[in-house]
């Protein structure tokens, strides 16, 4: 069981499309992370305020820093975070995952 139903109540200002993406990419993340280890096993349970939540957070402060211009780039994107999460929240700025791990990327 994990945390990801609480999506709505830690990201109440997140478009239900957005939380709807960010379940996809929960389940996407459990589907391969056994094989992969692209999050320790044990956050998966609490994925929601662990990855997704901090990589919203992060996301947001730097959008109140600076605005956001193309392209993005993640080094060492591993599981995606915070690159995938960005490009669900900013869907027209690119973003280019690089990760050194071929089986990952």
């Amino acid at each position: 069981m994990s945390d990801m139903g609480r999506l709505e109540e830690i990201f109440p200002h997140l478009s239900s499309k957005v939380r709807d993406r960010f379940h996809i990419l929960y389940e996407t993340l459990s589907q391969f992370n056994d094989r992969l280890s692209l999050v320790p096993k044990s956050t998966l349970v609490t994925a929601a305020q662990e990855h997704f939540a901090d990589a919203v957070g992060g996301i947001q402060l730097i959008q109140k820093l600076a605005p956001l211009a193309s392209p993005v780039y993640d080094f060492g994107s591993g599981g995606g975070f915070p690159g995938l999460i960005l490009s669900i929240l900013e869907p027209d700025v690119p973003v280019f995952l690089v990760e050194r791990d071929s089986r990952k990327s």
